[in-house]
């Protein structure tokens, strides 16, 4: 039977029939190799954070990767935005698409008002970093207005903003400068070319494309698309399923 893993994080194995014994070595080969592929790089202005996985082998394996914390500063001057443009919430670590409902020239945040479980509020008193006279920002999130709207990147703006209301959909209030403008679909995407490089850095052969990673090591060939699948049937496919799980 196995342990689990003492202070020095070694697991003493006390008897173990031959396969069971091949199918650990199995998976310490595999901590191995992502150990290896997510050798910490240290940076300016980072956390850290842990993720856990279980082996079949009962062992924790904690592995450590830098995520950045930099953000845009509230009085950095930014572009002004239009209906219809991909924004994300700068202030956000992990954000979602957003797109840009409406620009109303006369508005301010402290004018958006929406219920919260206290009672009535504005977008000013949510974000009192940003002057109260901060041009509002309507926004709503991408995968509802694409489930709920057909075509709706080909509708002009005021359209736009009668399918959303008409759907009932839920908006936002944003001061301007919270919104960074981004490419469509670019947050998609995006977990994949930080997976290239940490691929790149343990020394393996990578092509990335926008939406795919093709990946080569040791004459095992593997793609990971923007979707998280993972497709090739070599020993490294289960230790890369769990990295794309972690990276999205």
């Amino acid at each position: 039977m196995l342990q689990r893993p003492d202070s020095s994080g070694y697991a003493p194995i006390l008897s173990l029939p031959t396969a069971a014994l091949k199918l650990c070595m199995f998976h310490f080969l595999n901590t191995i190799f992502i150990r290896t592929l997510f050798e910490p790089v240290y940076c300016n202005k980072s956390s850290v954070d842990s993720v856990t996985i279980r082996s079949v082998c009962k062992q924790e394996i904690f592995i450590t990767r830098m995520v950045s914390t930099s953000k845009m500063a509230s009085d950095q001057s930014t572009v002004t935005l239009s209906v219809g443009d991909s924004v994300a919430d700068i202030e956000d670590d992990d954000p979602d698409e957003a797109i840009v409902i409406d620009r109303p020239t006369e508005e301010t945040i402290a004018d958006w008002e929406h219920e919260t479980d206290s009672g009535t509020t504005t977008a000013a008193e949510d974000n009192p970093a940003y002057p109260a006279d901060e041009q509002l920002i309507i926004v709503a999130f991408r995968d509802a207005v694409a489930a709920a709207i057909d075509d709706w990147q080909t509708l002009d703006g005021a359209t736009l903003r009668e399918q959303v209301v008409n759907h009932d959909l839920t908006q936002y209030g944003f001061p301007e400068r919270r919104l960074e403008q981004i490419e469509p679909g670019a947050l998609d995407t995006q977990w994949l070319a930080s997976l290239a490089e940490r691929f790149e850095d343990a020394g393996w052969d990578v092509s990335h494309k926008t939406a795919e990673l093709h990946l080569t090591q040791y004459d095992e060939d593997y793609r990971i698309t923007a979707g998280g699948t993972v497709e090739g049937e070599g020993e490294y496919r289960e230790p890369l399923e769990n990295i794309v799980e972690m990276e999205r």
